[in-house]
């Protein structure tokens, strides 16, 4: 999936509970997460996960030479490694 990265930055303390985009696993209240408004092909995706699964993605895209969107949910947490 191609796209444009339109925002981001890092939540230091989150008011409520979020689902982490890569492992799909909770952010829970008070924790620290990552986010980023990403737009392509025909879709608008609020993307939200843990720092140590934004690290994981980081090095997945670094594997294919360029930024990509990965399937919801289907990482472990902090892992390249498929669920």
């Amino acid at each position: 999936m191609s796209g444009v990265l339109l925002s981001g930055g890092v939540v230091k303390k989150c008011r409520k509970t979020h689902r982490c985009y890569w492992c799909d696993e909770t952010i829970m209240e008070g924790s620290r997460y990552c986010y980023w408004t990403w737009v392509g092909d025909n879709t608008i995706e609020k993307v939200k996960c843990h720092p140590e699964c934004l690290d994981a993605w980081s090095d997945a895209a670094e594997g294919v030479g360029r930024v990509f969107l990965s399937c919801r949910g289907e990482h472990k947490r902090g892992s390249t490694d498929c669920k």
